[in-house]
């Protein structure tokens, strides 16, 4: 088991991938907080996540975060992603995410890319999405 405190002290970390990584829980991923500088995040098929996502709201430089095929995350878990208002890429492709869920993304202005490929959401969402954007890259199916 791997100790996910250690990097706490690397505060100088600008991208991290803990991509299919059954270790790391949402307890776990409190450690993570810390990485302020932290630009990239790749949590691909980290299945044991869910309710972890509250502890990234304070990386507020985050530019990039995988949540692909991290089946266990949903709706409740796009609330704390509101504050990363630096994101340009979100990958949620093969996530419980719907269209509730996509309205708590309404003020990533920066969004360039977002991924939610084989999610439960209908062309609705994209109600949610309209405005100042920088959207580029949109895919649902």
């Amino acid at each position: 088991m791997y100790n996910f405190y250690s990097f706490s002290g690397l505060l100088n970390l600008t991208t991290l991938s803990l991509k299919r990584n059954k270790n790391i829980t949402a307890e776990g991923m409190s450690a993570l907080s810390g990485l302020v500088n932290l630009l990239n995040l790749d949590l691909e098929r980290c299945t044991s996540i869910y309710g972890g996502l509250v502890h990234l709201r304070c990386l507020s430089k985050l530019q990039a975060l995988n949540l692909n095929c991290c089946n266990c995350i949903t709706d409740a878990d796009m609330e704390p992603l509101s504050e990363l208002t630096n994101l340009k890429e979100l990958q949620l492709s093969s996530t419980k995410v719907t269209d509730h869920g996509v309205v708590f993304l309404k003020g990533l202005h920066k969004l360039a890319l977002l991924n939610m490929e084989l999610c439960c959401v209908t062309a609705a969402c994209l109600d949610s999405l309209s405005g100042p954007y920088s959207l580029l890259y949109v895919f649902l199916l």
